[in-house]
């Protein structure tokens, strides 16, 4: 429940009457709730009441997630019945079956917005809760209240940290947009996103225990004609187990590599089989990756098809460095073919893949940090990966509005275009100072 759910009983002075009667909430217990006193706003920005139990707060299970809604509008200090509830709820999940936590709260207990800040119930809360966030590995929590967009890094205490939740404000279908302002300076080094110009909804995909993906669509300029645009995407990954072992079901996922630079697990009869029949059909069908395990190391292909560098083959990846300690598989001397790109045995790391369209994705490996606990881990190395399909395809037609002003133009026509000197003159020396990889235009 949120301030505009307290509403008052003008005659009894009882509080959310409307919330716990028009609602059917997975209830732990009859409903608690104090009585209100006379002139109680209907939105009280700062709150003592108390509301616990009934639709106030609860979990449930959907699928391999555990989601846990609190009441910011009750008592959340040390000892409370809220306290309690979210103390028991956060001991009795098991991580094996549920390995997501989802906590979802009216109030942010992160704000980067200038309106809501440091409210008596959040300030509660957040004191009290955003400890057991942290100890339990609480994987994200969401928030409204202010109408604007924000996401954070993981965050603990104030500070930048993979032991901590990602905080999601997802307040800005509430209201006309740009009624909520920015705090000057922006709080912190936790802020990754942030937007009150737009109107949206937000999805996050569970991929497997250990990733998710979190897209955040804004509404478009003829609601009837699409679903919104997609604004933002990224990967979550489960900070549970940065220090936990995976869940045994998941190395299910671990097969033999077809191309291997390392001394173990060379010429396996399952892997030559599957080499020998399936190869020849991931170049006809122009498969794009190919990813393995079993070597318990990294490595990652050029394009490749039977034995040689090719456009028209897949790139192979071997992503089996989080399995055991490292440096205990060596390389192949000398290296094999002229197929390799990448390879190490000296990390554990993740990676991620991120379809920008149709013709080009991004890699990129994060290894692990010396400190878990302080940072989310190093970016080691990023490439794009091009679509191999479209090498003898025609690009699908909605993938032409990519098409901007070229920067640097070999042809004749659109030269010295003032728009685009503009763009070259300004931005420019932005590409060459973050590292810009490719410009697409």
């Amino acid at each position: 429940p949120g301030n505009h759910d307290v509403e008052p009983n003008a005659v009894t002075y009882e509080i959310f009457p409307h919330y716990e009667h028009r609602f059917a909430m997975p209830q732990i217990e009859d409903a608690i709730r104090e009585r209100g006193e006379e002139n109680l706003p209907h939105n009280p920005k700062n709150w003592f009441g108390v509301y616990d139990y009934g639709n106030a707060f609860y979990s449930f299970i959907a699928g391999p997630a555990t989601f846990i809604h609190l009441n910011s509008y009750t008592l959340s200090s040390e000892g409370s019945r809220q306290y309690r509830f979210l103390e028991e709820t956060l001991q009795n999940i098991d991580r094996q079956v549920t390995p997501w936590i989802f906590v979802a709260a009216h109030c942010p207990l992160y704000n980067p917005f200038t309106k809501h800040v440091n409210e008596t119930q959040t300030l509660m809360m957040k004191d009290a809760m955003e400890p057991l966030f942290v100890e339990y590995r609480v994987n994200v929590v969401f928030s409204g209240h202010a109408h604007a967009f924000s996401r954070s890094r993981n965050v603990a205490m104030g500070e930048a940290s993979r032991s901590g939740p990602i905080y999601i404000i997802a307040g800005d279908s509430g209201r006309k947009p740009r009624t909520v302002k920015y705090q000057s300076p922006l709080p912190g080094d936790w802020l990754e996103s942030i937007d009150n110009e737009h109107n949206s909804y937000g999805t996050v995909q569970l991929m497997n225990a250990t990733h998710a993906r979190w897209r955040r669509i804004v509404s478009s300029a003829n609601e009837t004609e699409t679903g919104g645009i997609l604004w933002e995407e990224a990967m979550i990954a489960n900070q549970y187990y940065a220090t936990t072992p995976l869940p045994s079901d998941n190395r299910t996922c671990a097969h033999c590599p077809l191309y291997n630079p390392f001394t173990k697990h060379v010429n396996e009869t399952q892997a030559l089989m599957m080499k020998d029949a399936m190869e020849p059909l991931f170049v006809e069908y122009r498969v794009n990756v190919v990813f393995s395990g079993h070597a318990h190391a990294f490595s990652r292909s050029r394009n490749v098809a039977m034995g040689e560098a090719s456009r028209s083959g897949p790139i192979y990846i071997i992503a089996g460095d989080s399995g055991r300690k490292p440096r205990t598989v060596k390389y192949q001397s000398p290296l094999p073919g002229d197929w390799l790109e990448s390879i190490d045995n000296e990390h554990n790391s993740y990676g991620t893949v991120q379809l920008m369209n149709a013709t080009h994705a991004r890699w990129r490996r994060i290894v692990s940090s010396a400190n878990e606990t302080e940072t989310g881990g190093i970016l080691w190395e990023e490439a794009m990966i091009a679509n191999q399909y479209y090498a003898t395809t025609p690009l699908p037609s909605d993938n032409r509005t990519c098409a901007h002003c070229p920067l640097y133009n070999p042809f004749t026509k659109h030269v010295n275009e003032t728009q685009a000197l503009m763009m070259k003159d300004a931005m420019e020396p932005l590409f060459v100072s973050i590292g810009s990889m490719l410009c697409f235009r």
